[in-house]
């Protein structure tokens, strides 16, 4: 079995949900979006070019997205999400 460790990103791009993927989240919000990202982004004097993974992609996300008001909520609350992430190497 291989550990991979921490995997420091940064974004490449961020898509929307295709209106026909979208699933709300089990709080009724919707998708957050979908996002590429590439490795890189380690604090300094953590080398994170030796991970095999390059680029890591989150897609079929439901739920997640912020309340649009925080009117009435607590001062400190969660919103949840699924998402599948796939690590490319």
């Amino acid at each position: 079995k291989t550990n991979y460790g921490i995997q420091f990103t940064k974004l490449l791009a961020k898509a929307p949900v295709p209106d026909s993927m979208q699933q709300l989240g089990q709080d009724g919000s919707k998708s957050v979006p979908w996002l590429k990202l590439s490795s890189g982004n380690a604090p300094e004097g953590l080398a994170s070019d030796q991970s095999p993974v390059k680029e890591v992609f989150r897609i079929n996300t439901a739920g997640g997205s912020a309340p649009k008001t925080c009117d009435a909520m607590p001062a400190s609350f969660q919103v949840e999400y699924a998402a599948e992430y796939w690590f490319w190497g």
